[in-house]
């Protein structure tokens, strides 16, 4: 069983029919570890903000969306300090945004790897060798089971 932190991108996969659904539902279905930090609530229910002011969601759908994002299984962990700091350090050292390294510093914390469907995450990551381990796309994290 492996352990996974599901970053935003995937957990909005899983409440909203959209490319890679599927294998957001292969995922949150299997019986891997899922973690992720509470800071994926605050950015899916963005998500679900301009999904609605897009016209692709209607306001029901969208809080709908939320309440079922709620019900996923898996652990959400809080963001403290500590975490934050860790994920500033992360995103200095490959120059990538700290919202998304909070997401690799949990997976550090919690010796999983980040599952995702953001390729520019991805490579921004994989750039490094001592972090490349940390992060597996979306499609090889389905293909695993």
């Amino acid at each position: 069983m492996a352990a996974f932190v599901v970053d935003a991108s995937i957990a909005c996969k899983a409440v909203v029919e959209e490319a890679g659904s599927v294998l957001a539902h292969t995922l949150f279905s299997g019986d891997d570890r899922l973690v992720a930090p509470s800071y994926v609530l605050i950015e899916c229910a963005n998500a679900l903000r301009k999904k609605a002011a897009s016209g692709g969601l209607d306001r029901a759908s969208a809080v709908a969306a939320y309440d079922d994002l709620v019900g996923l299984p898996f652990e959400l962990v809080p963001v403290t300090s500590t975490l934050t700091r860790d994920a500033l350090e992360l995103a200095l050292a490959i120059g990538h945004p700290v919202q998304d390294c909070i997401y690799l510093a949990v997976a550090r914390e919690q010796a999983a790897s980040v599952v995702t469907a953001d390729m520019a995450f991805v490579r921004a990551v994989r750039r490094h060798r001592d972090l490349a381990a940390l992060i597996v796309p979306i499609t090889e994290a389905a293909a695993r089971r």
